[in-house]
């Protein structure tokens, strides 16, 4: 099997995650015996943080002839890989990247593991609107297609209950590095909630800028990454952030935590090491039954109904979105709690 994710590059430190996973899961394989008899091997490559290295990277593992390929939880990473899929890749690819884009292309070949970009801002909006009642709620998110389709589905779900936004700002992603002056429209406007719908690194800019701006109102957003408390500290106390899963964070899963750390110490796991366990335990299990070609592991997985996995339960749809579930947690003092679970599965 093959998997490419940046061991270099700024996304680096999101991505570091996935392999804990993916070897832990095939240690266990290879421990019990391997695949009818044959040992399970990974193969890795750095997609150096660009869409041009995911090209690359993705080329020399299809070179190799693997099974089937797990690409990084980032979307350009994977939407890059599309054409080289179609015309001489043909195997199936699983990812954790969220735009809804990916599985809808690729000629039937991507799959998804991570609750899908359509779904995950609506169990956002739905806790701060049905659990905390906020009135007056406000959006800062960068402004991409990743940014603006969480715009778009929030704003959807306020307004089928007769709400609106009352700011909604942008910033450029990775490249501002100040984002008062959005921040100060949106305290003006009496915002009593904000939506911070960013990646990591530009959600503890956000944190940080508006507790110094005295904007004290409950925020949400998708960041709960041990880099993202890093950087905040202090200042992301009482944050609430919503994730796939509460795999590596809760009791429930303590044990698997501990093994997928000492797979390496220097990375602590996360929901994404989660994630890619599953994946890869979901691939090899068709295997280990019988899906010995591209085609028939491709069928197979997108048969996979009410798999039980450490994340929680996957089901591919008609798009191969094969998780529909998110839990919403709340910082405190660096550490995350579980505050309500969602899942909306296919009919």
């Amino acid at each position: 099997m093959g998997v490419y994710f940046s061991k270099t590059g700024p996304t680096a430190g999101a991505t570091a995650p996935v392999l804990s996973g993916v070897q832990l899961a095939v240690d266990e394989w290879n421990e019990k015996g391997g695949i009818n008899g044959a040992q399970v091997e990974v193969m890795s490559e750095d997609d150096q943080s660009t869409p041009a290295g995911a090209v690359n990277a993705f080329n020399k593992l299809v070179s190799a002839k693997p099974a089937f390929i797990l690409a990084p939880p980032i979307t350009a990473y994977v939407l890059a890989i599309e054409q080289s899929l179609i015309t001489s890749g043909k195997l199936p690819v699983i990812t954790g990247a969220t735009n809804p884009a990916i599985t809808r292309g690729g000629d039937g070949w991507f799959f998804r593991v991570r609750t899908e970009d359509t779904l995950s801002p609506k169990f956002v909006a739905m806790f701060f609107v049905e659990e905390l009642g906020v009135k007056k709620p406000a959006i800062i998110y960068p402004n991409n297609d990743y940014g603006k389709g969480g715009y778009e589905t929030i704003k959807a779900y306020l307004e089928s209950k007769g709400m609106s936004l009352v700011a909604a700002e942008t910033f450029n992603q990775g490249q501002d590095k100040d984002v008062t002056a959005q921040l100060n429209k949106i305290k003006n406007a009496g915002a009593d909630s904000l939506f911070c719908w960013s990646v990591p690194g530009d959600a503890a800019m956000v944190t940080l800028q508006a507790k110094q701006l005295g904007l004290d109102v409950p925020m949400i957003g998708v960041f709960g990454t041990p880099d993202y408390l890093k950087l905040t500290g202090d200042a992301s106390n009482g944050v609430y952030v919503f994730l796939d899963t509460s795999a590596s964070m809760d009791e429930a899963s303590a044990a698997w935590t501990a093994k997928a750390k000492a797979i390496n110490p220097d990375v602590p796991p996360s929901f994404q090491s989660a994630i890619y366990y599953d994946a890869t335990n979901i691939a090899l299990e068709q295997i280990a039954k019988g899906a010995d070609t591209p085609e028939k592991l491709r069928d197979a997985v997108a048969g996979v109904k009410g798999y039980k996995g450490i994340s929680g339960t996957f089901t591919f749809d008609e798009n191969h979105n094969g998780f529909h579930e998110g839990v919403i947690l709340q910082i405190d003092a660096g550490k995350l709690k579980v505050i309500k679970k969602f899942e909306e599965q296919p009919k």
